[in-house]
C-alpha cells in the first residue's frame, strides 16, 4: 500500500490539487532514504533510453531537434509497508491504533496462516489472527515481530505483560481454560458497540478483521518492549504544503521555487532527481514566514529535473511533501564552426578544430566528423570528441591523398539543438620526391641469376606520405635503346623497398628504378645502374 494513502486516511486528510500557475500541486509523497524520515519503497521509473544513432543525412536534410517533455508519469508504486506514521516522529502506538481502525473497515477476511509470508502483509487472501497483528505492528514500527504462532509471538520476548494496557497493546486469550495463547488482538482503547473493551481482531473462519468486544478467556494485555511513553501520544493536525517552479529552464539558470506551508511553520528543504532516477538529492533550506510562505533558489543542471519540497514538521504540525514538479530543459540553437587545412599530403594528420555556440549547454557534449571524397554522396563517420567548458573541440583527420569534404557536426543534446558546420574540402599537396637504388652484390652477376635491387624514396612525402607507393624497374642493354618493364615493387612506411629480377642472356644491362608516385608525391627516378653479367 503506498505510503501517501495511509498518510492521508490515519490522519482524515484529504489532498487535493490546487491551482496555483502552471506547476502547483499539494499531497504528500515520500522520499526513499532521506535523512530524519521514515524510507517507504517506490518502484524505480523506467529508464528513458537515449536514442539510437541514425544514418548520417546529407547536411542540407539536417533533422529538427527533438522537444524535451514537461511532465514525466508517476512510476507506479511498489508493495511496501504502509507506513502508519502519519509524519516524521509521531507517536508510533497512537498512529497503529489509527491504522488498525483504518483496516477494519475494509472487510479483510480471517484465513488460516494468512500473513505468515516471508515478510508481513496479506497472503492467501487475508489474515491470521497473528499475522494480523504482525502486520500492523511492522506497518508503525517498522519491525517484523516475527511469523510464529500467538503463543510464539506473546513469549518471543518482544512483549511483557502489563497491568496498566494503553491502546496499540496486544491483548492474549485461551478460550478454553488453559494458559496457552491460543487467540490474539489489538487492543485499541474504549469500548465496542457491546459495551466491553474493544479490540480490533480477526478470530476465525468466517470473520474479517474488525472491531469486537472481549473479556471472556483474556489471559492479559502485552506492550511491546520497543514502544516509548512517547509512543501513546496524541496525534498533532495535519498540514499542507504548495510548490511552484518554472516549467523550463536553461542550464545553469536560476530557477525559483516558492510555496506555502498551511497549518504550520518552520523548516522546508528542496529535494531534486534526474528524471526517471530513483532516488532523490537534498538540497537547500530555508524557514518559512509566519503566515508559511517560502521561496528558495535551484541552479538547473541542463537535464530535466524532478523537485519537490519537504516542510520537515514541528512539535504540533506533521511533515508533509509536496507533489513533485517536473523541471524540463530550454532547448536552445547552436552555431558550429569548423576550420582545417586547405591541402594535406597523403597520411598527413590534421587538425580540425572549432566552436559551439548559443548556450552554455554545449559544454561537454558530443561532436562527430564525417567525411567522403569530394564529389561522392554519402558521409561516413570519422571521428568524435566532446567540447571544453567553452565548446571548443579539437578533432584529427589523416589525408587520404585524395580530396576530401569534411562536415562537422555539433550532436545537440536536451539543452542545445544540433547544428553542422560549413562542409570543408581537404585537397592533396604534392611535392619532389628522390629515389635511390643499387644491386645487392656490386656492379656484377652471372647470366640468369636472380639480384635483388633495394632502395628508398624520400623527400616531400617521406614517412607515412609514401607507404604503399609503386616501384618500377626498367631494363635496357644499350645506353640509349628503350626501356622495357621488367619487374615492380613496393615502398614500406618508411619508404623502402625491394625488388627481385632475373639478370637477362647478354653481357651487360642497364637498369632504372623509378617511384611512380603518389597523391602526395612526385615521381621521380633513381641513377642509372650498369650491371655486367658473366
Amino acid at each position: 500500500m503506498p505510503v501517501s494513502w495511509w498518510r492521508r486516511t490515519v490522519a482524515g486528510l484529504v489532498v487535493s490539487a490546487v491551482a496555483l500557475g502552471a506547476q502547483v500541486l499539494t499531497g504528500p509523497v515520500g522520499i526513499a532514504a532521506a535523512a530524519t524520515v521514515r524510507p517507504a519503497v517506490v518502484a524505480p521509473a523506467a529508464a528513458v533510453p537515449a536514442p539510437a544513432p541514425s544514418a548520417v543525412p546529407d547536411p542540407a536534410a539536417t533533422p529538427g531537434p527533438v522537444a524535451v517533455p514537461a511532465t514525466e508519469a508517476a512510476p507506479a508504486p511498489a508493495p511496501a509497508r504502509p507506513a502508519a506514521l502519519p509524519y516524521d516522529g509521531a507517536p508510533r502506538l497512537t498512529s497503529l491504533v489509527a491504522f488498525a481502525h483504518e483496516w477494519a473497515k475494509k472487510d479483510i477476511p480471517y484465513v488460516y496462516a494468512g500473513g505468515h509470508g516471508p515478510t508481513p502483509g496479506i497472503t492467501l487472501g487475508g489474515f491470521d489472527c497473528s499475522g494480523w497483528v504482525r502486520w500492523a505492528y511492522w506497518s508503525a514500527f517498522g519491525v517484523d515481530i516475527g511469523g510464529g504462532t500467538a503463543h510464539s509471538i506473546i513469549h518471543s520476548g518482544q512483549f511483557v505483560k502489563t497491568s496498566t494496557p494503553v491502546p496499540g497493546d496486544v491483548t492474549a486469550f485461551n478460550w478454553s481454560g488453559g494458559t496457552q495463547v491460543n487467540h490474539i488482538g489489538i487492543y485499541v482503547g474504549g469500548t465496542a458497540p457491546d459495551g466491553r473493551p474493544a479490540q480490533i481482531d480477526t478470530p476465525d473462519v468466517g470473520k474479517t478483521v474488525s472491531l469486537r468486544g472481549f473479556g471472556f478467556g483474556l489471559l492479559g494485555y502485552y506492550h511491546y518492549v520497543g514502544a516509548t511513553p512517547a509512543d501513546s501520544g496524541p496525534l498533532v493536525h495535519p498540514v499542507s504544503l504548495t510548490a511552484t517552479a518554472p516549467a523550463t529552464a536553461d542550464k545553469g539558470q536560476v530557477v525559483p521555487v516558492s510555496g506555502k506551508v498551511t497549518g504550520g511553520t518552520g523548516i522546508v528543504r528542496l529535494y531534486t532527481r534526474n528524471v526517471g532516477a530513483t532516488s532523490w538529492t537534498p538540497g537547500t533550506e530555508v524557514r518559512t514566514t509566519s503566515t508559511g510562505g517560502y521561496s528558495m533558489r535551484y541552479v538547473a543542471t541542463g537535464t530535466a529535473q524532478r523537485l519537490m519540497v519537504r516542510y520537515l514538521g514541528s512539535a504540533k504540525a506533521r511533515a508533509v511533501d509536496s507533489a513533485q514538479l517536473t523541471l524540463g530543459v530550454t532547448v536552445r540553437s547552436t552555431v558550429t564552426t569548423a576550420t582545417a587545412p586547405a591541402t594535406a599530403i597523403r597520411g598527413q594528420a590534421i587538425s580540425i578544430t572549432g566552436r559551439s555556440t548559443g548556450t552554455s549547454a554545449t559544454a561537454g557534449s558530443l561532436v562527430r566528423m564525417y567525411t567522403r571524397d569530394a564529389g561522392a554522396a554519402g558521409w561516413r563517420s570519422t571521428a568524435e570528441t566532446r567540447t571544453d567548458a567553452r565548446g571548443r573541440y579539437a578533432l584529427r583527420l589523416v589525408a587520404t591523398g585524395r580530396p576530401t569534404e569534411v562536415l562537422v557536426r555539433f550532436v545537440g543534446n536536451t539543452a542545445a539543438r544540433m547544428s553542422d558546420a560549413p562542409v570543408l574540402t581537404v585537397r592533396v599537396s604534392t611535392g619532389a620526391t628522390r629515389t635511390a637504388a643499387m644491386v645487392v652484390g656490386g656492379e656484377s652477376a652471372g647470366r640468369g641469376d636472380l639480384v635483388l635491387v633495394k632502395g628508398r624514396v624520400t623527400g616531400v612525402a617521406e614517412g607515412t606520405g609514401i607507404v604503399g607507393g609503386t616501384v618500377r624497374l626498367y631494363e635496357r642493354s644499350t645506353p640509349t635503346g628503350p626501356w622495357f618493364v621488367a619487374a615492380h615493387g613496393t615502398t614500406d612506411a618508411r619508404g623502402y623497398f625491394t625488388i627481385e629480377y632475373t639478370t637477362p642472356d647478354r653481357t651487360r644491362v642497364y637498369l632504372l628504378t623509378r617511384f611512380l608516385g603518389a597523391g602526395t608525391a612526385k615521381l621521380s627516378d633513381a641513377t642509372v645502374l650498369e650491371l655486367e653479367l658473366g
